[in-house]
């Protein structure tokens, strides 16, 4: 996995968790009511929470059009993942 940014707040307030940002696939396919979009790059943040138990954010981004679909999840201590939430571009025009 390819680290394309990180976040270290454990020396401020409230914070005590260190959060990465990684580039998860760029071959990713996607199909929303935009259209169907190939060539993807999907990148991931995962959020240490309580007990185990992560926060997930997928960001999806279409050539040529820009951010195409955002999705949230967490994942508890056994691996298993639960769908929280998914927006997906519904149109777009290129100038």
């Amino acid at each position: 996995m390819l680290t394309f940014f990180d976040f270290d707040f454990s020396r401020h307030e409230r914070f005590f968790y260190c959060a990465a940002a990684a580039i998860r696939n760029l071959d990713a396919s996607l199909v929303t009511q935009a259209g169907t979009f190939t060539r993807c790059a999907v990148i991931r943040n995962e959020q240490p929470l309580k007990k185990g138990t992560r926060f997930v954010t997928e960001w999806t981004y279409a050539p040529k059009v820009g951010l195409a679909q955002i999705s949230t999840s967490t994942i508890d201590a056994k691996g298993r993942q639960q769908e929280q939430t998914k927006l997906q571009l519904v149109a777009y025009h290129v100038q």
